[in-house]
């Protein structure tokens, strides 16, 4: 009985600290945070196209969202405020780092990408609030640039 208990005990310490782990790594990122670069309001179609912004990727919080991991703040970097036409919308970057790059759309769905100069590309963009994090898969942040366009 005594090395049942002992098994229960380790077995639910386990378990709180997976439950520990889960609850701080979707908590990484906080698309209620102001983001860190700026916001872009952009009504399609826009101009210029495209729309870009220096960024510094990376961060101190590693995390996994949509299969990719990466390090990166608990801000977004960057935040669109879009107004969707008949045009497709993608967000880039670009950087001499490996820059995974997680974007929070407007319904609250994860993309993430990974691998250098990565991108999302959306036929059919909704209006809304795109928040954007550029990561990058070490620990050390890396100077990149942002890019959001219509352009094919």
């Amino acid at each position: 009985m005594k090395n049942f208990m002992s098994r229960l005990a380790l077995l639910a310490g386990m378990l709180a600290m997976l439950v520990l782990f889960i609850g701080v790594s979707a908590s990484a990122q906080d698309p209620r945070l102001p983001p860190t670069f700026g916001t872009a309001n952009l009504r399609s179609p826009f101009a210029p196209d495209p729309y870009m912004v220096k960024v510094v990727a990376g961060g101190p919080i590693y995390t996994t969202r949509a299969g990719v991991s990466g390090y990166v703040a608990n801000a977004p970097d960057f935040r669109v405020n879009y107004v969707a036409g008949r045009l497709p919308l993608a967000f880039y970057v670009r950087s001499e780092a490996n820059t995974p790059l997680f974007i929070n759309l407007p319904d609250g769905t994860w993309f993430a990408y990974e691998g250098p100069n990565p991108m999302l590309r959306l036929t059919n963009p909704a209006s809304g609030q795109y928040d954007i994090w550029v990561g990058t898969a070490g620990p050390n942040p890396a100077p990149a640039v942002l890019h959001v366009t219509e352009l094919r």
